[in-house]
């Protein structure tokens, strides 16, 4: 019954899925699935507003996205 964005978490033991936890907003990394042309966060609002969306299709490339995060001083 949820609507609206949110991520579902699992543990994988002895290939068996367990629950971890449902949190009803989107993951932390949801900003990265726009590296597929496809802007979830964009999506998730337009829908929330009752605006009719087109959801594009998705780039089938194949590539590796990661995100690395660095402190930084800012003193």
């Amino acid at each position: 019954g949820l609507y609206g964005p949110f991520n579902i978490q699992f543990r994988m033991h002895n290939s068996i899925p367990y629950l971890l936890e449902i949190n009803t907003r989107m993951s932390g990394g949801t900003h990265l699935s726009c590296m597929t042309g496809i802007n979830i966060p964009y999506l998730a609002m337009e829908t929330a507003m009752l605006r009719r969306v087109d959801i594009p299709e998705y780039k089938k490339e194949k590539m590796r996205v990661s995100q690395v995060e660095t402190p930084i001083n800012l003193s």
